[in-house]
């Protein structure tokens, strides 16, 4: 980004969060169907995959720096792709850990996408 203040990782988990927004339909689909509390699962998601993948950071190392459980690490890192979108737009778990779960996901879905388009 030019003039960013943001540092490479930064901007990698940015740009995962961005794409994790269109996977999920856009910010206009999250803001219609009053998703939009789903962000913050969406951002953490993204930066825990991007620290993993990218970063080569452990998950023991991420829970730490991040400050949750493993249980929250494990939970975003192993979430299937298939059925995420529709699992968020459609039936949103309201349990945490179901929804760490389910924006793992999403933020999956994008982290693909975007090591497969560059």
């Amino acid at each position: 980004m030019p003039g960013s203040t943001l540092h490479e990782g930064e901007e990698k988990v940015m740009s995962v969060f961005l794409d994790a927004i269109e996977t999920a339909g856009g910010s206009g689909s999250l803001v219609r169907g009053r998703r939009m509390d789903w962000l913050p699962d969406l951002l953490q998601a993204s930066y825990i995959l991007v620290r993993q993948e990218d970063d080569h950071r452990t998950p023991e190392e991420i829970a730490a720096e991040v400050g949750v459980t493993m249980e929250t690490i494990e939970s975003v890192l192993s979430a299937p792709t298939d059925s995420a979108v529709d699992r968020l737009m459609s039936d949103p778990p309201e349990e945490q850990a179901e929804r760490e779960y389910v924006a793992g996901g999403v933020a999956r879905l994008a982290w693909e996408h975007q090591h497969h388009t560059s």
